[in-house]
């Protein structure tokens, strides 16, 4: 992309625009000599307007005056980079002729190119009453060409700058949507047509809300495209992003992103709008949790089966048992219950992904979830030879919550000090209300996580990469599985810990509206 000159300086172009206004006509070609701009001084010399003129060549003023050896020396001079200067006789559009004191400079570009002309005409019927200085207007026009020709690299680097944005915009498969503040569609690249079946150069400045009746055929519920246009205009601030069905010209599920347009002091000039076709990354996602759910509950079946008749075995149901038997039957059991937890975690990041949790909200006291979860925990806390220390109070405010969620969570954090800890180390668990939030925090001494460690702990699957994580076992779903509930609670878990020294896990709970 070519570089943009420096900032135009502003004595410059105040001196610039005084010229102007001194010269009875200026403007400006291209190489060709194509008219590409007139000010008002060259209509009223002429009697050509903007309209007229723009888009025609220059021997739109030719009187036939001149011979044709005096354009051959015209042009060679400007065509090989010099400027021009001379008397000139030119015909007006009512076929008048008048005589002009004119001069004619190129303007280049950075290899040395021209790109374009321009001309700077003084009106000489009475010539002899002009001064040196007017009798010379290639003076001026060696003052007024610099400041030209950096006005033509911003115009030539504009265009550029717009030519390659409109192609990379056009090129993307999202389509993308430029609203002004007034709800006009400035602008619309080549995928939105094709997504809503439209004639983007038909409907360009028109309303958005104009074309209600065509979005009510394009989309399953129009009036939430409606919604989400006018609360991202609302909204100008931040990002905004939401999920619309499609149902013409073609069944799509869309993901719509937003954002704020501002120029360079933050005022508001309007919304960019990007519609992202997300029907095949949906029907994968509904293919991968159809899978995991058919091959858990495929599992799930003779698991049962084996822990049951495992337990019955250890209980003697079938004859005593030697030591040897019994290590067995414990191995079995205890990796029996370790692929049980392996099947419960997938199903639930299965319905947590398919969005098929539904909270039964009720009223939590948050200490009969914590005295469940010690009491299910205790004897491995026990064998462990590890302190437990509780400090929660039974009159804390109560949380509006889902119990059993609320208990995975609080079993998943335990379970997790309880693993990372060795034996002889403590685990405290506290509970305190501030402001509208309840926090719990879950805190060991075990082998803690590095800074890297705890920005990816909430991520599935994540496991740190060390000998004690390692024989600690786990899946990594388990504090993923926390986060998403505690989020679909209003609420945030977070994490504070250094290696060797141990963690605290906090959940931030809001309390229930009295």
């Amino acid at each position: 992309m070519t570089e943009l000159p420096s900032a135009f300086r502003k004595a410059e172009w105040e001196k610039l625009i005084a010229l102007v206004l001194e010269i009875n006509g200026i403007l400006m070609t291209d190489s060709n000599g194509i008219i590409l701009w007139v000010n008002d001084a060259f209509t009223h010399i002429t009697g050509y307007s903007p309209e007229e003129a723009i888009g025609k060549k220059t021997n739109l003023l030719k009187s036939g005056y001149h011979d044709s050896n005096f354009y051959r020396i015209l042009w060679d001079t400007i065509t090989s980079g010099e400027v021009w200067s001379g008397v000139i006789t030119n015909r007006r559009k009512d076929g008048s002729y008048y005589r002009e004191l004119m001069s004619i400079a190129p303007l280049k570009i950075e290899d040395g190119s021209i790109a374009r002309y321009i001309a700077m005409k003084k009106d000489v019927r009475d010539f002899h009453n002009l001064s040196d200085a007017e009798r010379q207007p290639s003076a001026v026009i060696d003052r007024v060409v610099p400041l030209m020709t950096e006005l033509n690299d911003v115009t030539t680097a504009l265009e550029q700058a717009k030519s390659e944005t409109n192609a990379m915009l056009n090129a993307t498969s999202e389509a993308i949507m430029l609203l002004s503040i007034d709800d006009r569609m400035l602008w619309l690249n080549k995928a939105f047509g094709r997504f809503f079946s439209l004639i983007t150069q038909d409907v360009i400045d028109d309303f958005f809300h104009n074309l209600k009746s065509h979005w009510d055929r394009v989309f399953e519920d129009s009036s939430k495209i409606m919604h989400i246009v006018n609360s991202a205009k609302e909204n100008q601030v931040s990002e905004y992003r939401e999920a619309v069905s499609q149902i013409w010209p073609q069944k799509r599920e869309l993901e719509v992103y937003s954002a704020p347009v501002k120029d360079a002091s933050g005022k508001y000039l309007g919304q960019l709008f990007v519609f992202r076709d997300v029907t095949r990354e949906r029907a994968i996602e509904r293919m991968k949790s159809e899978f995991v759910s058919l091959v858990s509950h495929e599992f799930r079946t003779p698991l049962t089966s084996i822990c049951g008749y495992t337990e019955m075995l250890l209980e003697g149901d079938a004859g005593e048992l030697t030591d040897e038997q019994t290590d067995f039957l414990k191995t079995i059991q205890r990796n029996a219950n370790n692929l049980a937890d392996i099947i419960n975690s997938l199903l639930v990041v299965s319905r947590l992904e398919a969005g098929a949790i539904k909270l039964n909200l009720g009223e939590i006291e948050i200490h009969d979830i914590v005295d469940n979860t010690i009491e299910l925990l205790r004897p491995h806390i026990v064998a462990k030879n590890l302190k437990l220390k509780v400090n929660v109070n039974p009159d804390l405010p109560v949380v509006e919550g889902d119990s059993q969620w609320i208990n995975q969570v609080i079993l998943n954090l335990l379970s997790n000090a309880y693993k990372y800890t060795p034996s002889g180390g403590t685990i405290t668990i506290s509970a305190k209300a501030k402001d509208d939030f309840l926090y719990i925090k879950i805190t060991d001494s075990g082998i803690g996580m590095s800074t890297d460690e705890q920005k990816k702990l909430f991520t599935k699957f994540f496991r740190a990469e060390n000998p004690e994580t390692i024989k600690a076992g786990g899946t990594g779903l388990g504090l993923w599985i926390s986060r998403s509930l505690v989020e679909m609670h209003g609420g945030e878990i977070f994490v504070i810990s250094k290696p060797k020294k141990g963690s605290i896990l906090t959940i931030k709970l809001p309390i229930k509206n009295k």
